[in-house]
């Protein structure tokens, strides 16, 4: 895989890891939808083990187990898998991953930032200044993002307050460097440019299922 392409797969990994890892749940919830019974079930009732398939040709109540959602035990046993796999991509980033990571991920947006950084007409030394605030953030927000993949649920709280400091701290010196104005331009033009990471990781996951 092009390192373009698996920088894009791989930032739409970790994005996938902030859901798998949020707020721990009671013992037995893994979060991930289940079936219950309708909201006008009478009172004390409880849907069947084996849901039937009902219409108007009148199925049968007893369909075969595999047509049936996927269980609560099932569905628990998904979840830890692949929190288990998140840890594992989080163990093998080492320090010279995670900085090829982000030669990468600045290199992808750099054509995004100099077309902005253009019409604003920035001289080199503000450019330079507002890339190197820009690269220090996305790369504290990955040490703690891997660091959230490998501690799991439990560290949720504490990294969703990690994130939002670097990113007030980040912001503080943009705006003082560049103005408010021009940082809200920023921060527009980096939401376009992480939509485009997730099509192209999209497209990436689609192609390989081919």
């Amino acid at each position: 895989m092009k390192p373009i392409a698996w920088t894009a797969a791989l930032l739409s990994l970790l994005g996938l890891a902030a859901f798998l890892l949020r707020t721990p749940q009671e013992p037995g919830q893994s979060g991930l939808k289940h079936t219950s019974a309708p909201a006008n079930a009478p009172s004390g009732s409880s849907m069947p083990e084996k849901s039937g398939l009902h219409t108007s040709a009148g199925v049968s109540s007893d369909a075969p187990a595999v047509d049936r959602p996927q269980s609560r035990e099932q569905s628990d046993e998904l979840l830890r898998k692949a929190r288990a796999g998140m840890a594992e991509v989080a163990s093998r980033m080492t320090r010279e991953r995670q900085v090829q990571l982000m030669d990468s991920h600045m290199q992808m947006r750099d054509a995004g930032y100099r077309q902005l950084f253009s019409s604003w007409n920035l001289d080199e030394t503000t450019v330079t200044k507002t890339l190197t605030i820009i690269r220090d953030r996305e790369a504290r927000l990955l040490e703690k993002k891997l660091h959230h993949m490998k501690e799991g649920p439990s560290y949720t709280s504490t990294f969703l307050k990690e994130q939002k400091l670097e990113r007030e701290l980040a912001e503080m010196e943009l705006v003082i460097l560049l103005g408010q104005e021009r940082f809200n331009e920023l921060t527009s033009r980096e939401a376009e440019m992480d939509a485009e990471v997730q099509a192209q990781a999209r497209e990436i996951m689609e192609a390989r299922k081919r």
